[in-house]
């Protein structure tokens, strides 16, 4: 579910069917109180994120854009090896890149105008990712597999995995410089990032 002002918003519905899930998506203009069908997509739509005014929805091997526009959407990845799964979050930087992560333990990244590129960075559940500026990207997830399960990276570097294992992160949230975690077994926590220095 995502609210693009305090009026209009969109959830996604998954409905079982004999060759999978379906997504229908609807729509309210009115805080929620009345919801209408938008239509149905013949992929499984986990998340839903706004940004610049574009409705973006991930999921099972798929990314697409302006996923509210009836006729009009468009995929911006799908994977049809299924090897990346489902895409469970998506972050969106200042420069137009986007970032996602997979329940495969994939890092997904396009940067404005660019191809998609895939990253494995653990056999783990990727469950969240974001951005703190555009000079920190923290991933998180289950630690099913694997006992690291949150990473972060610098701008132009490689991907550093934490020291500790935390219990399953769900998911990530940024409020200035500093990321927000919760997760299982009532975990919260957080990490104040430093500011980046003027030149």
């Amino acid at each position: 579910m995502t609210f693009k002002n305090p009026d209009t918003g969109y959830v996604a519905q998954l409905i079982p069917h004999e060759k999978g899930l379906t997504t229908r998506l609807y729509q309210t203009y009115d805080g929620g109180s009345n919801w209408k069908p938008v239509h149905t997509l013949d992929h499984m739509i986990l998340n839903l994120e706004w940004n610049n005014n574009v409705l973006w929805g991930s999921g099972k091997d798929v990314i697409i854009k302006d996923v509210n526009k009836t006729e009009r959407w468009t995929y911006s990845y799908r994977d049809t090896s299924g090897k990346v799964g489902q895409i469970r979050d998506l972050s969106f930087l200042n420069d137009g890149s986007v970032l996602a992560v997979s329940f495969n333990g994939y890092v997904l990244n396009k940067s404005s105008g660019g191809e998609w590129k895939q990253e494995k960075l653990t056999s783990n559940h990727l469950r969240s990712i974001k951005t703190v500026g555009n000079r920190y990207r923290v991933a998180a997830g289950d630690k099913n597999k694997e006992e690291i399960n949150l990473f972060v990276k610098e701008r132009d570097k490689e991907w550093k995995s934490s020291k500790n294992g935390y219990p399953d992160i769900h998911r990530l949230a940024v409020r200035d410089k500093e990321v927000w975690a919760v997760g299982k077994d009532g975990l919260v926590m957080h990490r104040q990032f430093e500011k980046q220095s003027s030149r």
